[in-house]
């Protein structure tokens, strides 16, 4: 039998009639509006997700600074003569006590175990106070302050003495705050500021002279 090599008009009618008949879903992409009405979505989704995470996050205040006093340079030389007093044997004899603002992470102890590779750190507190309190009255002729992971600025301050400040220091650096006729004091209270990045107040060592 011959063909002509095209589907008669009736078979296509027959085919279209009987897809009719069926249950099939034809699949096709969403039109134009569909598709800009999507994008608007997800671009909504994302905004909203963003400004949500935004709320969860802390936002910066603005960088902690040292309350004010006397600026010094931090560069003093230890006066001639001078002691180091052994804090870690006086903390040991229950001669000296310490206190802070924030309980150190690690020990606030370890500020003043004559060690420079322990410190102790501050929880996300910035800055850092410690206070020392001695049984018998001290004359303190300089103060020594070694902090790390950060440049700092440290301030210290006795019982009856206006508040010294130093402003900056490279990190990992000594600095030396001094009386060379010394500075009578059973308490005295040390304070670092960690100046970049995070709050978290590496004191690694206070030495303290008499």
């Amino acid at each position: 039998m011959k063909t002509s090599g095209r589907f008669p008009r009736f078979f296509l009618c027959i085919a279209f009639m009987t897809l009719q008949g069926c249950e099939y879903e034809w699949k096709d992409e969403p039109i134009r509006h569909e598709v800009a009405h999507l994008n608007e979505a997800g671009a909504g989704d994302e905004k909203k997700a963003a400004e949500e995470a935004k709320a969860v996050v802390p936002q910066s205040e603005g960088r902690p600074v040292l309350a004010p006093g006397k600026l010094v340079s931090g560069e003093a030389s230890i006066p001639a003569k001078a002691k180091k007093l052994n804090l870690p044997e006086l903390l040991e004899q229950g001669q000296l006590s310490l206190l802070a603002n924030v309980p150190g992470a690690g020990g606030l102890e370890l500020a003043v175990d004559e060690v420079e590779s322990t410190l102790a750190k501050s929880e996300g507190i910035n800055p850092f106070k410690i206070t020392l309190y001695f049984q018998r009255e001290v004359n303190i002729k300089a103060v020594r302050v070694l902090s790390s992971y950060s440049d700092y600025g440290w301030a210290v301050e006795g019982a009856a003495t206006p508040r010294l400040v130093v402003d900056t220091i490279i990190d990992g650096q000594w600095s030396t705050i001094a009386w060379p006729e010394g500075m009578k004091s059973k308490t005295l209270v040390v304070e670092v500021l960690r100046k970049l990045r995070d709050n978290y107040v590496h004191v690694n060592e206070i030495e303290i002279y008499e």
